[in-house]
């Protein structure tokens, strides 16, 4: 999660009889100017909006603009008041504004409201900690993540599947990360573009109640790529040049919707083009973006949409591609990667996120339950629940009853994420009329049971 921080606005302010408003209005154009080129999900203001708690008309109209603009891109905004405003006024319809994602605290009433919320970071400092117990205790250690996210290139390359990774090549650790639930609902597609002049092309159907989405466009080589958009009614904006870290906010005029497009030549983690699209007020109909090569490499590209409980309307793919739909981190190479099936009618689960990876690993590595699986509810008693987190947990059961068994008990005193996946997916059940690995079942689906037959026979 990308956020905004500005404070300290003084939004009217005088100094020495000049009025600085025009000023800061330039100011003000600036941030936008950043937000549409960063592409935050948020914007935080902490307080003095204003220069003084019954602001001038004018200073009012310049920060109602502002605040506009910022909701006009879909960016959450969190504001509070401080010691220049006033609290009463700031806090006025603060209620109907929250329905926009405009969040306002110009009152403290002296209550919390907890709100979990989790970024990449936290996870990693949540490993950290269980790294570090499971060393004090000297105990074998099992991390299970059950959250996934569509963005990133599904190589393994974020920041926190890359310490997946070099979690999982430590001895007496095991990794198990879910592959997401994303494959039946049309979120990602994939193309060639292999010219300038002559475009490959994406098409996105936008539903009604559509406020604004994100999508990623991540080259699968070292090529070039560039785009052009066209509206539902028409309207076209001409090929919009690539260049290192650069981008802009296209206007449509008769759709009154916006598109922001930032380009990320060379990216940090994979080394590969992304380019990074915001639509903002979409109209509804179907969107199409053109995308050319511009060098003589294989211009293969993957293009994903967020996932589907974060966008508002009915809006996908219309040419979408079911495969390398699994999520981060559950690309990462050396962790376990575990899909969901049906263990009641041992058919495959749809929704489960499928491979292989945009480098072609094999992903998932095996499947396990995850569909209607009865256990034990937060809070006491029993539920049952869905999804390839849940087929992840039952993975991080079977890797903690193998470390049980050779760690614990002495049968095996170093064993990793490696050797852990291998005993796994060696006593994984095979359908005779099924080619493996596939991107759907990986290596078959999850028999613990079989894993330790593998063990004493051989």
């Amino acid at each position: 999660m990308k956020l905004f921080h500005i404070s300290d606005l003084h939004i009217g302010k005088i100094l020495h009889e000049v009025n600085l408003l025009e000023e800061q209005k330039i100011v003000l154009a600036q941030v936008l100017a950043l937000v549409d080129l960063h592409m935050p999900d948020g914007s935080l203001i902490a307080g003095d909006i204003y220069d003084k708690a019954v602001p001038s008309a004018e200073a009012v109209k310049v920060f109602d603009t502002f605040l506009s603009e910022l909701a006009d891109r879909g960016l959450s905004v969190f504001l509070i008041s401080g010691n220049h405003d006033s609290s009463e006024r700031i806090h006025f319809a603060s209620r109907i504004l929250q329905k926009e994602n405009i969040f306002i605290k110009g009152i403290f009433d002296g209550k919390l409201e907890p709100v979990e919320a989790y970024s990449e970071t936290d996870m990693m400092m949540g490993v950290r900690f269980l790294q570090q117990y499971a060393i004090r205790e000297k105990k074998p250690l099992v991390i299970c993540v059950g959250l996934g996210t569509a963005s990133g290139s599904r190589t393994g390359a974020l920041p926190f599947a890359d310490l997946l990774n070099t979690l999982a090549r430590q001895v007496n650790t095991v990794v198990v990360t879910c592959t997401g639930n994303e494959a039946n609902n049309r979120t990602h597609t994939s193309g060639l573009a292999v010219s300038d002049t002559e475009p490959s092309e994406i098409e996105i159907t936008v539903g009604a109640d559509e406020r604004g989405f994100v999508m990623e466009i991540w080259a699968e080589s070292l090529d070039i790529l560039s785009v052009a958009i066209t509206s539902p009614s028409g309207e076209r904006i001409s090929r919009i040049p690539a260049r290192i870290d650069t981008g802009g906010v296209y206007n449509f005029l008769l759709e009154r919707s916006q598109v922001a497009v930032n380009y990320r030549v060379v990216e940090s983690a994979s080394g590969y083009e992304v380019i990074f699209m915001r639509f903002i007020n979409p109209a509804q109909g179907i969107w199409k973006i053109h995308v050319y090569s511009l060098t003589n490499i294989v211009g293969r590209y993957n293009a994903w949409l967020p996932l589907k409980q974060f966008l508002s309307g009915d809006t996908y793919f219309l040419n979408s591609n079911p495969s390398t739909t699994l999520t981060e981190p559950g690309a990462a190479e050396r962790v376990i990667s575990v899909g969901a099936y049906n263990h009641i009618t041992d058919a495959s689960y749809v929704a489960s996120g499928r491979g292989y990876t945009a480098t072609g690993l094999v992903k998932p590595d095996f499947v396990a339950p995850g569909v209607d699986v009865y256990g034990v509810r937060a809070g006491g008693g029993y539920t049952t629940r869905t999804g390839t987190s849940v087929a992840a947990a039952h993975a991080a059961g079977a890797a903690a009853l193998l470390l049980t068994w050779g760690v614990t008990d002495g049968n095996l005193p170093y064993m990793g994420t490696n050797e852990v996946k291998s005993v796994l997916i060696r006593g994984a059940k095979r359908e005779n009329n099924t080619v493996y690995p596939n991107n759907i079942y990986g290596y078959g689906k999850m028999d613990v049971i079989e894993a330790f037959y593998k063990l004493r026979t051989g």
